[in-house]
């Protein structure tokens, strides 16, 4: 037994290195890991385009946070109202469209707006 202690030492060293490497590989492709990296990236790209058209537009900043929760002017997505919910909706597939490249965009339900917010539409 004490002649084989020396080669089970080793062989536990080996083991213990290859539980630290899967711990590794385990962080990393966490969803706050690599694909956490990569959403954020994505996201602020299309945060960025979503800033400078509610600017356009004169509506709230709209945004998508880490979490995916989605806010206009610091509100929560499911306390906006109908015509709320459609500006925010209306920005998003704006800033999807220019992010793909997409040289149309169509938008139904326009009568669910404002009068005021209908032209303001346009500016973006």
């Amino acid at each position: 037994m004490i002649a084989n202690a020396g080669k089970r030492t080793t062989d536990a060293a080996k083991h213990h290195q290859d539980v630290l490497s899967w711990i590794l590989i385990e962080k990393a492709l966490a969803p706050d890991g690599i694909p956490g990296e990569i959403l954020a990236g994505a996201l602020q790209l299309i945060n960025n385009s979503l800033k400078r058209l509610s600017t356009l537009a004169g509506w709230p900043v709209t945004a998508i946070g880490g979490d995916m929760a989605i806010t206009a002017g610091g509100r929560a997505y499911v306390l906006l109202s109908e015509s709320e919910r459609w500006r925010y909706d209306a920005l998003m597939d704006k800033a999807i469209t220019l992010a793909c490249g997409l040289k149309l965009i169509v938008l139904d339900r326009f009568d669910v707006l404002l009068p005021t917010a209908r032209g303001q539409l346009f500016a973006c």
